[in-house]
């Protein structure tokens, strides 16, 4: 093979799916395909267990070990930077490759001029083709209509199946403006000069990306339903988390990169309103109606919020900025004065009217709601972040608190913030430690008792030391202790 022209490089990004990857290399295998070919492996995974397997079982298989996860498109970029073949052959190793495939999607290269990217037909585990192959240019109109609440209400109308190419007798070829990622063939030269795929595409929505710019120079891109794959939807990002997000974001990208900041806007708050997005609006709304009520007759006001209102005017009046807040239950040691500066922001932006105070706490309280459900979301379902945000906004102490203009009413609000920062560090983003530190900064300035919640960070960050978890050990770069000191 060395001495052979390649024509076509097979490159697979893996992440975790090793059983799916094996599988999808025999299927090329055993297809016997007569165009000469390479199988390349971008091992997206921080773990090199792959490649003692791979050498064992697939020895003419090369393989790539990524630094780190680069995503799909990132993944692929390296492979092709290793390929010899004429024409790169992006594979999901979720797919299994049918005899013949290769060789036709090459053949039709070969016979036809002015080609840009081709894809295979989908097929299901049952051999039966996906009713969507490809589809029409993903436009904000197109994505609103189809991915958010509006395909419900038109359900009955075509824009769905028009844009999804879903009329198709799925026997002849099939120009479309996007090609399926899972599967798609590019001339390498056209590729290089398209500098690939666009890496801060992390997974999702690359495919749509590459179409549109290579169409952009007016290349042709086509369905070839003579070359079969079978396409285990799912199989290959099953181990990544958020995907959701990670989807989001992507498509938020790709809107922004081709139809401008604005349109990106629109579109994803349109995409946002769903059960979930109604049911979390009805929540707040709730709490909001809860906390504002009669509050002008009835909102708390002891002596010591008076001390922090006092000191609020003393500062925009006479320029006297404190140091220190009111002293606590032992005269020496104070609170910490971030209370008063808040305050003196709100009533230098609104006058001193003593229900701004409460305004100010109505408004962190309802910030406390929401976050209530982003982290009972994030740590356990969606449905738990809801239930978790229904009873919040409706407990009886927690709206006194919101509506009593006081140095503790922000603690909630802070404390939720300090624990999604602790999670999220677990969980690897190593830019959440610093966050959490500042966090926790905020709220010994709030109330000094506080500063229990430190003991809860030293005691995780010993565990994870003891435990030589990679979420303490990503902490030792010079970026994330700068930001920490």
């Amino acid at each position: 093979m060395k001495n052979t022209k390649i024509n076509v490089s097979i490159i697979i990004v893996n992440y975790k799916v090793e059983k799916e990857l094996i599988s999808c290399i025999n299927s090329i295998l055993k297809s016997k395909p007569k165009t000469t070919h390479e199988i390349i492996v971008v091992d997206n995974d921080k773990e090199d267990k792959l490649k003692t397997s791979l050498k064992k079982i697939f020895p003419q298989v090369i393989y790539i070990k990524s630094k780190n996860n680069l995503g799909y498109g990132g993944g692929n970029n390296l492979g092709a930077r290793y390929a010899q073949g004429k024409y790169l052959f992006f594979l999901n190793p979720d797919t299994k490759v049918l005899d013949g495939a290769l060789d036709n999607l090459y053949n039709f290269f070969i016979n036809n001029h002015n080609v840009g990217i081709i894809s295979p037909l989908f097929l299901d585990n049952n051999l039966k083709p996906f009713k969507s192959q490809g589809s029409k240019e993903l436009t904000p109109k197109n994505i609103i209509f189809c991915q958010s609440f509006l395909r419900k209400i038109f359900s009955n109308k075509n824009i769905y199946n028009e844009n999804a190419l879903i009329d198709w007798d799925l026997k002849s070829s099939r120009k479309v403006s996007s090609v399926p990622g899972a599967a798609m063939m590019v001339s390498s030269n056209l590729f290089r000069r398209m500098e690939g795929f666009d890496e801060n595409f992390f997974l999702y929505f690359e495919e749509n990306d590459i179409s549109k710019r290579i169409s952009g120079l007016g290349y042709k891109l086509f369905i070839v339903p003579s070359a079969k794959i079978i396409h285990l939807v799912g199989r290959s990002t099953k181990n990544l988390n958020n995907i959701e997000n990670v989807y989001s974001k992507s498509r938020y990208l790709y809107l922004k990169k081709h139809y401008g900041l604005l349109k990106a806007i629109f579109t994803q708050m349109i995409l946002s309103i769903n059960r979930t997005f109604v049911s979390l609006f009805l929540i707040l709304a709730l709490a909001f109606f809860l906390r504002i009520i009669n509050i002008e007759k009835t909102m708390p006001f002891i002596g010591d919020q008076g001390w922090f209102y006092l000191s609020a005017r003393d500062m925009l009046i006479n320029g006297q900025i404190p140091l220190v807040g009111i002293a606590s239950s032992h005269p020496w040691l104070h609170q910490g004065p971030l209370w008063t500066y808040l305050l003196a922001g709100v009533f230098w932006l609104f006058g001193f009217n003593p229900l701004n105070g409460a305004y100010l706490t109505i408004i962190l309280g309802i910030l406390s709601v929401l976050m209530v459900c982003v982290v009972g979301s994030e740590m356990f379902s969606k449905r738990i972040g809801l239930f978790s945000a229904l009873l919040y906004a409706t407990s009886p102490l927690v709206v006194i608190h919101s509506r009593t203009p006081y140095h503790t009413s922000p603690i909630s609000l802070f404390t939720l913030l300090f624990i999604l920062s602790l999670y999220r560090w677990i969980k690897g983003n190593n830019i959440y430690f610093p966050l959490s530190i500042l966090f926790l900064a905020i709220l010994y300035n709030f109330e000094l008792a506080t500063s229990m919640l430190w003991v809860v960070l030293f005691v995780v960050l010993l565990y994870g030391i003891s435990k030589k978890k990679e979420w303490v050990r990503k902490l030792f770069n010079k970026k994330i202790l700068i930001y920490s000191a």
